[in-house]
């Protein structure tokens, strides 16, 4: 029996592994202790065995506290195959040591389990600039969510579901929102951008209603650039056919990431034609 003792802990409970078949990489995890104490070995289990043989770890055969320490690291190795196909695959590791109840006899074992999600990808294609992309494969996937900014939930990896193209695109940074929207930008007239109301930015205040409800559909999801004035750059948001201002700085990042929509990893997975184990 494995027991999640309050003095006995993982930091961070959770590794998330993005790969291509064929790849390694590494992370580590902190093993931790409320208080100090004798030196106490750590042993390592894993729970699915059919990914057990990816798995290693530094130390290799059992990690220590040392006495009067809080904490031990240990390095988790992964190993993916060059055939695996691109899927998601769920492993758990336990990390356990022996309690002074089991030297007497009593078989409680005190640990902690770290959760780990491989994420097997096919080389991702150059769309513009840094910009990566995969296809989409599932075609209602693409209706429910085009044009939108989604977020995957647990790991917050931020896409853009590009409907024109089929495209499933990261988002990692400010300079990955500049490259997208430089690949996707229009540029509109003032006379175009005045039927798209802004979201209003007072709490609870709703914004005016759009006047041209076809036009809003056809922008919705795209980047507008004002061409007669300050060539500022909005986002009409598909949801409410509302445009936000995205200024040149980190602030349109922000602003992006308030308007995702979480979505599962299962879900994005499935999208993309990948299986999960």
């Amino acid at each position: 029996m494995l027991i999640n003792a309050g003095g006995f802990g993982i930091s961070p409970p959770r590794l998330d592994f993005n790969v291509h078949p064929g790849e390694a990489a590494s992370q580590s995890v902190k093993i931790l202790r409320s208080g100090p104490a004798d030196r106490a070995a750590i042993n390592y289990r894993l729970k699915n065995s059919d990914f057990q043989d990816w798995f290693s770890f530094f130390p290799a055969e059992q990690a220590f506290f040392q006495k009067d320490k809080y904490q031990a690291d240990v390095q988790v190795i992964l190993n993916v195959p060059a055939n695996t196909a691109p899927g998601l695959y769920r492993q758990t590791a336990y990390f356990i040591f022996s309690s002074e109840e089991q030297k007497k006899g009593v078989g409680i074992n005190l640990g902690a389990r770290l959760d780990i999600m491989v994420s097997v990808e096919k080389p991702a294609l150059a769309v513009s600039g840094n910009l990566r992309a995969w296809t989409l494969s599932d075609k209602s996937f693409i209706q429910e969510y085009q044009g939108e900014f989604i977020r995957e939930t647990g790991s917050g990896i931020m896409y853009y579901v590009d409907g024109i193209a089929g495209y499933l695109i990261k988002i990692r940074d400010q300079e990955d929102l500049n490259d997208l929207i430089r690949l996707r930008a229009l540029g509109v007239k003032n006379s175009i951008l005045e039927k798209i109301p802004p979201a209003s930015e007072i709490p609870n205040t709703p914004p005016p209603a759009v006047s041209d409800l076809a036009l809003a559909r056809t922008l919705a999801g795209k980047f507008l650039l004002e061409t007669e004035q300050q060539g500022q750059t909005w986002f009409v948001e598909p949801l409410t056919f509302r445009r936000h201002y995205l200024p040149p700085t980190e602030k349109a990042l922000i602003t992006i990431w308030n308007l995702c929509s979480p979505v599962s990893q299962e879900k994005i997975y499935q999208a993309l034609g990948r299986n999960i184990y």
